[in-house]
């Protein structure tokens, strides 16, 4: 059903024009919904006719980064479950899913791979899971300039920044597209 005919069905008296792209970002990580919630946030989501949901994924890095490889191994399982399960819910109600990620200090040289491993992550997930689980893309959130450093080299931090970002739509693009990048 294309957006007007899902507003007029609805019957409630709302008229909004209807909108190629309305999404909203989710700062929290599924793993922390409880079935109960996941429904209900996205049930109300879609009746406000958002139809793209921005899901943090950010807990992502300190798992992969943790050096116990048993907590590593149950952590990641853990997020993937539950990452399917909000997808997979938010699909049948008409939604796109991307993962959000993000840190002000990813936009430093040191803290750069932290991009590409994100990119990685959600290929690697988007091919273990079938259709109706898969992510339409991630959106990485760095925001650089709201570090405190920031101020004090603003030419080399924007530098570093770039450099970053260039690297991460390298690595990007040898998946072919699989998902969207933002």
């Amino acid at each position: 059903i294309d957006n007007q005919r899902k507003l007029e069905a609805r019957g409630d008296g709302v008229h909004m024009a209807p909108a190629l792209h309305r999404g909203v970002w989710m700062w929290g990580s599924p793993e922390k919904l409880t079935p109960q919630q996941t429904e209900a946030d996205l049930d109300f989501l879609a009746k406000w006719d958002i139809n793209t949901v921005y899901i943090d994924i950010s807990d992502y890095i300190d798992y992969y980064e943790t050096s116990d490889q048993g907590k590593k191994t149950a952590n990641i399982g853990r997020l993937q479950k539950s990452l399917r399960q909000f997808v997979e819910v938010a699909h049948r109600k008409g939604l796109a899913v991307h993962a959000l990620a993000g840190d002000t200090l990813w936009g430093y040289s040191s803290h750069a791979y932290i991009q590409k491993t994100f990119i990685d992550f959600v290929h690697m997930y988007n091919q273990s899971v079938p259709p109706d689980g898969r992510l339409a893309g991630l959106q990485l959130d760095i925001e650089v300039y709201n570090d405190k450093s920031f101020a004090q080299n603003k030419k080399a931090a924007l530098e570093q920044y770039i450099a970053g970002v260039q690297d991460a739509v390298a690595h990007y693009q040898s998946f072919n597209g699989s998902f969207m990048l933002g």
